[in-house]
C-alpha cells in the first residue's frame, strides 16, 4: 500500500535536503569572505534557495488537504 501523503513527504524531504545545501552555501560564503565576489555569490545563492524551499514547504502545507 502506498502512503496517501507520499507526495507531501517527498516535497518536505526535498526541501529539508536543499536547506542543508543552503547552510553549506552560507558557511562557504562566510569562509570566502562576505565581501568577496565568491562570498557574495554564495550568500545570494543561499538566500535564493532558502526562500524557494520555504515557499515550497508552505505551499505543500497549504495544499496538503488535496491528498486526503
Amino acid at each position: 500500500m502506498v502512503d496517501d501523503e507520499a507526495w507531501y513527504h517527498s516535497v518536505v524531504i526535498s526541501a529539508r535536503q536543499t536547506l542543508e545545501a543552503v547552510r553549506a552555501s552560507v558557511a562557504a560564503a562566510e569562509t570566502s569572505g562576505p565581501d568577496s565576489p565568491v562570498g557574495q555569490r554564495l550568500a545570494r545563492a543561499g538566500a535564493f534557495l532558502e526562500r524557494v524551499c520555504l515557499d515550497q514547504k508552505e505551499s505543500a502545507d497549504r495544499w496538503r488537504d488535496l491528498l486526503a
